[in-house]
């Protein structure tokens, strides 16, 4: 029997029908690439509207700021899929759709705050700590939620990504204690990345060993299981690209934007 392509031939105006009417998660089609591109069009619009009335337009950083929202329009993309899915019956839900719930539910939280700038003309403080302490909440009560109605090993990934933003703060505040206050524009930047990437990188482990776990007890998971599963190991690139890029780089002077 010939093996069986990855893009099924369907109609493009049947597509979001079909989605509606599966019996079980699709594979992967050409109107899934359809969704990532329109979901990424709507995602960069918002961070460029954002990006141009705030100093990040001259800001050489934003251009890597702007790269991780391409995997990430890709889980929001796939976690679209899993919802339609579900609403059409489909309870096979996987340890990535997790994945792409938490990170789908940041990257709008995002969206809104950007949108929110966008339309006051200037980035307010006080927008941003509300910001902050919603992400928090939201974070821990999703990836609560998770571990707790996730069984087996993949149950420590949301144990710890409900555990993050305390994680993230203190891991801060450690390194804080190495580098000092007064360590300049790059120390500051060096705390502020690495702060981020601690937690991740101890996400990543978790992640591992359950897909080992998967793969000794013969599990088979959807491609959009993947596509969460990917995230977390992009963002880690991402982040150490970026983190490079604006340590080899200038620091800015009084006189720049």
């Amino acid at each position: 029997m010939a093996a069986e392509s990855p893009f099924d031939d369907h109609d493009e105006s049947q597509f979001v029908e079909d989605c509606l009417t599966e019996s079980a998660l699709p594979p992967l089609r050409i109107g899934h690439l359809l969704l990532w591109t329109a979901v990424a069009s709507v995602v960069f619009a918002v961070v460029f509207s954002y990006q141009r009335t705030s100093d990040q337009i001259d800001d050489p950083r934003s251009a890597l700021t702007l790269m991780w929202y391409l995997p990430a329009s890709a889980e929001l993309s796939a976690l679209l899929v899993v919802l339609l899915a579900r609403r059409a019956g489909v309870r096979d839900w996987q340890p990535g759709h997790g994945l792409l719930l938490l990170s789908g539910l940041e990257v709008l939280a995002q969206l809104v705050l950007f949108a929110v700038f966008a339309a006051a003309g200037e980035a307010s403080y006080w927008v941003h700590s509300v910001y902050q302490l919603f992400r928090f909440v939201l974070v821990l009560s999703v990836g609560a939620t998770l571990a707790w109605r996730t069984p087996g090993r993949w149950r420590w990934v949301f144990v710890w990504a409900a555990a993050e933003p305390i994680a993230r703060f203190f891991s801060r505040l450690l390194i804080y204690s190495f580098v000092g206050y007064q360590s300049g524009y790059h120390g500051m930047v060096a705390v502020v990345y690495c702060s981020m990437l601690l937690p991740q990188l101890v996400a990543a482990g978790l992640v591992t060993v359950g897909m080992l776990g998967d793969r000794r007890e013969g599990k088979r998971r959807h491609w959009t299981h993947w596509i969460g599963v990917a995230g977390v190991y992009l963002f880690i690139v991402l982040m150490l690209v970026t983190l490079t890029a604006v340590m080899l780089g200038p620091a800015p002077t009084a006189g720049d934007p």
